[in-house]
């Protein structure tokens, strides 16, 4: 758990960093860290850019926002309904936001 708060400290600071004016602002650490994504995820550097997920600094779980998936993946008939959120995730490894 250690090394994926590491990780998403690293995203979050790198490629989600905002500048005066609310926009994305990547110095020169991004380009690196968007090549490796690249590679990765088999998609070039500018779909990378593009599609960046929002990804919480510490790694903290936001269970209410599982809870909202998982209701609309059972909704869709995409899953079973016969568990939630609660069920399935150990939040022993990392506290929910609440």
């Amino acid at each position: 758990m250690r090394a994926y708060q590491k990780g998403c400290r690293d995203y979050h600071d790198v490629l989600l960093k905002k500048g005066p004016n609310g926009k994305l602002q990547h110095g020169p650490e991004a380009q690196e860290l968007l090549q490796a994504i690249s590679k990765h995820v088999n998609q070039p550097v500018d779909v990378v850019t593009r599609s960046l997920a929002f990804v919480e600094r510490d790694g903290r779980l936001l269970l209410n926002s599982v809870a909202d998936q998982i209701e609309f993946y059972q909704s869709s008939g995409m899953v079973d309904k016969g568990f939630g959120a609660k069920d399935i995730v150990d939040t022993s490894f990392v506290p929910p936001i609440t």
